[in-house]
């Protein structure tokens, strides 16, 4: 994957991880920065999604852990570099238990 194709997958993401919250019932705010995707939880905490350029990574951090991904395309899904799962997962754990509803991109 080219930086062109990395740079418009995240931003597709981060988009639909947008879209998504704008759709719950819980109110977690969203607040966007250059390549940066911070969603503000009902109780304070953050979850934050990054795009790392240099290493066409996708980092994740809650209020747990730290999480890096790699975009495998065979199966078309970011995939942890620690432990093989899906980001859409780790979202969904860690809004679940950080906001009370999980994102479910």
């Amino acid at each position: 994957m080219d930086s062109l194709q990395f740079s418009q997958r995240i931003d597709e993401l981060m988009q639909d991880i947008e879209d998504y919250v704008d759709t719950m019932d819980v109110d977690i705010d969203c607040r966007v920065g250059p390549g940066v995707l911070t969603m503000v939880c009902p109780n304070g905490t953050h979850i934050i999604a990054s795009r790392q350029s240099a290493t066409h990574e996708l980092w994740l951090a809650t209020k747990r852990d730290g999480f890096h991904f790699s975009f495998d395309e065979q199966a078309q899904a970011w995939l942890s570099t620690r432990d093989g799962r899906d980001f859409r997962a780790v979202l969904a754990e860690a809004s679940l238990e950080q906001a009370g509803e999980a994102i479910n991109i």
